[in-house]
């Protein structure tokens, strides 16, 4: 707490109030600017992903469109046709008088060429459709080297189902095979090769279809030749509608390839990208990494080719300018609470400054009377509150002075009326005896009961004069049992000792009472009075009386119980009242002030008490008194 604010004054409300609002808005803005940042910097990135990502998926299209610019050149070469022109004419090319083997050989110096640069190329092969797809040109990449075939272990492939699919393609379409192991004479070879194959149909003069060229490529070294054309700082990965993929992440270098039919660990979900209702481009989040994902056709081709390329991108990285961004919200936000705070506590201590010096000025003048000096000659709200307060306190002294008088002639009145009403009532009295001294012998019977009744009344007027008088006094009951504390044992043995019951009657007390410091009165009238209400109000020679006690925070609570007749509901607000009772006073002797002298010093000491009851079913006073006992 800083030096001259207390809890709860106006100048600490201030404070709070406007580092309250300056807090709120501070988290409000910067909130509200950091996920906007956040917003346009993953709309740029995924924009800026997405042109990256398509550039390179182009490259590895590329690579698929070399294969088809290499088997049409091949296809063009003038080895092929010559050969088909020299297989109609027993063996030799009427155009250029080059025999079949002479242009078989050049062929295969031109596969042999192309192996040699195209470092991915493993088999380049000329295939005639006769003889059950003989091979009529082979060339083979091995590890030793190019190796020209002989035309003696040269193979029929019209079994094979590239073969069949090529051939049946129109004039002019590449056919792309799946990727699958590479196979000669009907087997795997070993090791085991993923390969694709690319073949185109051709024809001869007439139109007739001869043969295939057919380039075979190692599938993993096709990709790995183009993840080198592609930057190394993305995590890229490539995989095609089989399922087959490639993956590079940045510093850990190319992971090998992953065969659709011998996987080594699960593929990505790219793979549920292809097939039909799937969008070309897509965008995938998870809680730490964003991808984008391109999905491209294998063009022109009959066939359902298609490749797709995801780069992945750590979100971590991507949002590291919305957290720079949201750092110096917070920095900027924390200066202006501080600045926020200084100012309130500057503008503050001015506002409430001479609202404290009135403040002081009222504590001090407690309880002394005429105007206070406040600064009444301000044309504010200080000066209109201070004028108002003088007024105020105007008319609360003169309401004081009012209430004193108007206390002092009631209790004149009340003692005067007192005595000089009981002056009569007792004359009435003393006749009432004369007059039956006077009869002597002649007092009859009737006589008698009527003197007796009549003098009963008197004694019922004296009793109702004297609890008037009580009931006007209470507020000026002040003498040293109202200062004396004893224990509530104390209390209750004491009212049990004042209390005249029948001998069938019993009072039960709860040992709560045995650790209650209570002031003797004017707990001990009210007691009384409501015990000798219930003991009065039996319809039952014998009876019980309980009295409770309990504690809460602030409050004793207090209940007197008894198993006599009940009150109904709609009297339980008038037997509180003055001169009301349930039962006529022939029956039942008293003034009918008992509660209401009850309620009223209850209330005058800050508790309340309420009756529960049901009529046939016994009473219940339960009422609270303030653990600090002071008057209201």
């Amino acid at each position: 707490m800083l030096v001259g604010l207390e809890p709860r004054t106006l100048r600490v409300k201030l404070l709070l109030l406007i580092c309250l609002v300056t807090l709120f808005g501070t988290v409000t803005i910067g909130a509200a600017g950091y996920l906007r940042l956040r917003q346009v910097i993953v709309e740029s990135a995924i924009e800026a992903l997405a042109g990256e990502t398509r550039l390179v998926a182009l490259k590895f299209t590329a690579a698929y469109e070399g294969l088809q610019a290499d088997v049409r050149l091949l296809a063009h070469t003038p080895p092929v046709p010559g050969m088909i022109r020299a297989s109609r004419f027993g063996g030799v090319d009427r155009d250029s008088g080059s025999t079949e083997q002479q242009w078989r050989q050049r062929l295969e110096t031109i596969f042999t060429g192309l192996l040699e640069l195209r470092p991915a190329y493993t088999q380049a092969r000329y295939i005639g459709l006769a003889d059950g797809g003989r091979e009529l040109v082979r060339v083979n990449k091995t590890a030793k080297g190019i190796e020209v075939v002989s035309r003696d272990d040269y193979q029929r492939k019209a079994g094979e189902p590239y073969f069949s699919a090529a051939v049946a393609l129109p004039p002019g379409r590449v056919y792309y095979s799946d990727v699958t192991y590479n196979r000669e004479q009907g087997q795997i070879v070993l090791p085991k090769v993923p390969t694709i194959r690319v073949a185109l149909a051709v024809y001869d003069e007439q139109g007739r279809e001869f043969g295939l060229i057919v380039i075979n490529a190692d599938y993993a070294s096709l990709l790995e030749e183009t993840f080198d054309q592609v930057p190394s700082n993305r995590e890229v990965t490539v995989i095609n509608s089989a399922g087959d993929y490639m993956r590079r992440k940045p510093g850990a270098g190319l992971e090998p390839l992953e065969f659709h039919e011998n996987y080594s660990r699960p593929p990505p979900v790219f793979q549920n990208y292809f097939g039909p209702g799937e969008q070309a481009e897509q965008e995938y989040h998870t809680d730490d990494d964003l991808y984008y994902f391109v999905r491209l056709g294998i063009s022109p081709s009959e066939t359902a080719h298609e490749i797709g390329t995801a780069i992945r991108v750590p979100l971590a990285a991507l949002l590291a300018p919305a957290y720079v961004g949201l750092r110096e919200t917070v920095v900027i936000g924390t200066v202006l609470v501080a600045i926020s705070l200084l100012a309130a506590f500057a503008f503050g201590t001015l506002l409430t400054r001479r609202l404290a010096q009135m403040t002081e000025t009222i504590r001090g003048a407690d309880g002394a009377s005429g105007r206070l000096e406040l600064p009444e000659g301000e044309n504010d709200e200080i000066g209109e509150l201070s004028r108002a307060f003088n007024r105020l306190l105007s008319e609360r002294e003169k309401l004081i002075d009012k209430l004193v008088r108007s206390n002092g002639e009631l209790e004149e009145f009340a003692h005067v009326a007192a005595h000089d009403l009981k002056a009569p009532l007792r004359v009435i009295d003393n006749a009432s005896k004369w007059i039956e001294e006077d009869l002597g012998d002649d007092l009859t019977e009737e006589i008698t009961e009527n003197m007796g009744l009549l003098r009963g009344r008197v004694q019922r007027m004296e009793r109702l004069l004297d609890d008037l008088l009580d009931y006007a006094r209470i507020n000026r009951l002040d003498d040293e049992r109202y200062h004396e504390k004893i224990s509530g044992e104390t209390l209750m043995r004491d009212v049990t000792a004042l209390l005249n019951l029948p001998e069938a009657f019993r009072i039960e007390v709860s040992p709560a009472f045995d650790h209650l410091q209570l002031h003797r009165m004017p707990l001990q009238q009210i007691f009384l009075n409501l015990v000798s209400n219930a003991v009065k109000h039996h319809d039952k020679q014998q009876g019980t009386v309980s009295i409770g006690a309990e504690e809460t925070a602030s409050f004793f609570v207090f209940t007197v119980s008894d198993d006599g007749p009940g009150i109904a509901p709609a009297y339980h607000e008038t037997v509180f009242k003055m001169f009301q009772t349930l039962r006529p006073r022939d029956q039942v002797e008293g003034s009918g002030m008992g509660l209401a002298v009850v309620k009223k010093h209850i209330e005058l000491f800050g508790g309340t008490i309420r009756v529960h009851s049901e009529e046939g079913a016994g009473t219940t006073f339960r009422f609270t008194w303030p653990k600090r006992q002071e008057r209201h």
